[in-house]
């Protein structure tokens, strides 16, 4: 919902603080979507029979244990 305000009763600090509450709203939001579909994409793949991709995802290895791993990085 867009809040109207009369300009002549309504500072220009009120007004750009409500401009940022309705932006972080919209921020809030978009977050909670991305959560919901993450989260609905994972219960389907668990339905499928399938583990999701980030539930078992391990920490990838930094550059400097890969070139321990190959004898120096030469």
């Amino acid at each position: 919902m867009i809040a109207k305000f009369n300009a002549m009763n309504t500072s220009v600090f009120q007004l750009l603080i409500a401009r940022r509450d309705q932006i972080e709203a919209g921020r809030a939001y978009i977050d909670a979507l991305r959560e919901y579909w993450l989260a609905k994409a994972d219960l389907e793949q668990l339905l499928a029979g399938r583990i999701p991709s980030g539930a078992m995802a391990s920490p990838t290895p930094s550059v400097a244990t890969a070139e321990t791993a190959e004898g120096g990085g030469h």
